[in-house]
């Protein structure tokens, strides 16, 4: 066992992260199971599609179909690219991958990313957007802060990808940030949630959230906006979360209820396109997919700008 799992393992049966996930993430990793290998009993967010013949292909057309209001390829550097991290997966690029594609996509055309060296995904799951970002090769670093249940999932399918394990770091502290951020040789790092704030005041160009905060409870999202702040030359911020979503205690949160503002530039704040509706492959036991559902509830896309942190 390497020693990233070993770590994190032992942190997820300490359970140094509890009071740091709402009662969507203490329902979905109750069941948590690890055993030869093999992790189970966690859910909550996106499932892998694994590879089988032609299924790849059979959900390009449903995507064309359930899209057609987005003009998109499926030759372009994104969509190739998350292609590639894909099959080194043995995965396809089925609907929840191609909307972190859509995403970069989007990211690439509202601002440079050739001037984004540093970028830190909040919330991912099952490594989507994080193994599409180390595959492109695009950033110096990427940073991945999450509860250790699902860093320890991403994980195990970064190695999948034959990423090298002297390139990844698991950081506990701001001097390991700081070392992180030096080191040219080390690319990917995971950050516990417990740990989040080891990232206030280091030099984060871009921070992506995806359908996550909505998962938090309200007090987690501010901790996390006075990490976003707190960035030494200033930063982008891309949120990408329901208007309003029900946890299981009843708790409601409101994206309106973020703490917003203090950022100088709305580069962007609408309906986002590829979250109006989805698709499936089949509708229960009978293999006839179905396209065009739509979403339970607006989901609001967000690309700001927070300013440099004066005097640091």
């Amino acid at each position: 066992m390497d020693k990233f799992t070993k770590k994190l393992l032992n942190n997820i049966y300490l359970k140094n992260n509890e009071r740091y996930k709402s009662s969507h993430w203490i329902k979905y990793t109750k069941d948590f199971n690890f055993n030869d290998g093999v992790i189970s009993g966690i859910s909550g967010f996106s499932k892998t599609t694994k590879k089988f013949p032609l299924l790849g292909f059979y959900h390009k057309i449903l995507q064309k179909f359930n899209f057609n209001n987005i003009d998109f390829s499926f030759d372009n550097f994104w969509y190739k690219t998350a292609h590639s991290a894909m099959t080194k997966q043995s995965r396809v690029v089925d609907l929840c991958v191609l909307r972190q594609v859509l995403t970069l996509e989007l990211l690439e055309e509202k601002i440079n990313l050739n001037n984004i060296n540093n970028i830190c995904v909040i919330g991912d799951g099952q490594s989507n957007f994080v193994a599409i970002a180390l595959e492109s090769k695009k950033f110096k670093k990427v940073l991945s802060i999450n509860l250790p249940e699902v860093l320890l999932n991403d994980f195990s399918l970064i190695k999948k990808m034959g990423f090298p394990l002297n390139k990844i770091a698991l950081l506990e502290t701001k001097n390991e940030v700081q070392n992180f951020l030096d080191d040219e040789n080390i690319k990917f790092a995971m950050i516990e949630a417990n740990n989040a704030n080891i990232i206030s005041e280091k030099k984060i160009d871009l921070f992506i959230n995806i359908a996550s905060f909505g998962e938090m409870n309200l007090d987690m999202v501010s901790n996390y906006f006075n990490i976003i702040k707190s960035s030494i030359n200033g930063t982008y911020l891309y949120s990408c979360n329901r208007e309003q979503k029900e946890l299981p205690d009843g708790t409601i949160t409101k994206e309106k209820d973020y703490p917003w503002e203090g950022f100088t530039q709305k580069i962007l704040d609408e309906k986002a396109p590829w979250h109006l509706t989805y698709y499936i492959l089949r509708r229960g036991l009978i293999p006839i997919p179905k396209i065009k559902i739509p979403f339970d509830g607006p989901i609001i896309h967000k690309l700001l700008f927070y300013p440099p942190v004066k005097n640091k």
